[in-house]
């Protein structure tokens, strides 16, 4: 946390990226909750530095919308979560021209012999799954291989990510040895504290059963996991981008 920074709409000056992800979750009745959205918006700069720039919970379609619009972010530069209730959180990306993730136990997906294995899938468009028109119009590209249909840049689409590998994500760039900064400004809500740290990595007690060296895993400590799920996500579009890691 950075004491002298203070969450702002006009987030990082020069910054490469705007990307945010969102969680939908029904509520927990024994705890008075309604439905809701939990979401953030990070920037980043063309080094992989990154800040926090937005953190919330959120109750209505309308109120998500306009708050990515007041903060300038593109409808295209993030993701839900469609894990649960998928007809739903579809409906709502797909007419809001937001993409989505699903997160599965898989470690990587692959992504053909030249790209190798990644944390996310082969992205797919969100309407193909569903049995719906496309957003948008698809064009035609010929790269070589004859006249090729493909999606309009801004279509919504869908990627599987590793629910363990997107975390790894997330624990490296948090970490010392990343080599960049990932910053939370003072006025962070004490909720976001707790959520951020509601998964810890741990010792798993098993040896590798070759080397017997110790194994560790992720252990969740706090129930209200949704901003540490949205910031791993977020991570993984930073990825995607090039901003860490190797360059897509």
């Amino acid at each position: 946390v950075n004491p002298g920074r203070v969450k702002s709409r006009d987030g990082l000056e020069g910054r490469a990226a705007s990307f945010f992800s969102l969680d939908w979750q029904h509520g927990l009745k024994r705890e008075g909750e309604g439905r809701h959205w939990w979401l953030v918006i990070r920037d980043f700069m063309d080094n992989g530095d990154s800040e926090l720039v937005y953190e919330d919970k959120l109750y209505t379609e309308t109120d998500v919308l306009k708050c990515l619009d007041e903060h300038s972010c593109s409808r295209n530069a993030g993701a839900a979560d469609c894990t649960w209730d998928k007809s739903y959180v579809t409906d709502f990306c797909l007419r809001s021209g937001i993409h989505c993730f699903e997160s599965t136990d898989k470690a990587s997906f692959s992504h053909g012999k030249d790209d190798g294995r990644k944390i996310y899938s082969v992205a797919e468009p969100l309407h193909a799954g569903m049995n719906r028109q496309p957003k948008y119009d698809y064009y035609v590209q010929d790269i070589g291989n004859g006249p090729e249909m493909l999606p309009d840049p801004r279509e919504p689409m869908l990627w599987r990510v590793s629910k363990y590998g997107i975390m790894d994500r997330l624990g490296w760039i948090r970490g010392e040895k990343s080599g960049v900064k990932w910053e939370v400004p003072g006025d962070v809500s004490e909720e976001y504290k707790k959520q951020i740290d509601s998964w810890i990595f741990v010792k798993t007690g098993k040896p590798h059963p070759r080397t017997g060296e110790d194994q560790y895993g992720w252990k969740e400590v706090y129930k209200h996991n949704h901003q540490h799920y949205n910031e791993s996500c977020i991570c993984v579009f930073a990825e995607m981008a090039g901003l860490i890691g190797v360059p897509a």
